[in-house]
């Protein structure tokens, strides 16, 4: 069971702004394959905005793509904990476990994305994800 926490709400613009171009500049890196500039941008931000779901999400993206599963689980698992209706938290969550051969865990997590998503199914997955 992963622990509900509160999400992160900002009302200053000029903070949201920075705030959205600073998630953008890392995604911007993740795309590039400037990971480690990716991580430094998104651990700033999770240090100042603590509960900032995008950023762990983001996080937990980039170690998927580094075949860095637990990792990934970790940060997913975060992402949820603050936006427990974000569907690709939950796919990403479900692809990282699958990877760590802990099928029946993903399925209960790729179940949830596609109940709070349904257009999730149209994503896709490698064909030996859920073995």
């Amino acid at each position: 069971m992963i622990k509900k926490r509160k999400p992160l709400i900002l009302k200053d613009p000029k903070e949201i702004n920075s705030l959205n171009y600073l998630n953008d500049l890392a995604v911007k890196k993740i795309e590039e394959g400037d990971y480690p500039q990716a991580i430094e941008i998104l651990v700033a931000l999770i240090k100042k905005h603590p509960n900032y779901f995008l950023a762990y999400y983001n996080l937990g993206n980039l170690h998927l793509s580094l075949e860095q599963w637990q990792q990934a689980v970790f940060y997913f698992k975060e992402a949820i904990a603050i936006d427990d209706l974000h569907a690709r938290s939950y796919l990403g969550l479900a692809i990282a476990l699958s990877r760590l051969g802990k099928h029946e865990e993903a399925m209960i997590y790729y179940k949830k994305a596609y109940e709070i998503d349904p257009s999730v199914k149209t994503i896709a997955l490698p064909p030996d994800l859920f073995g």
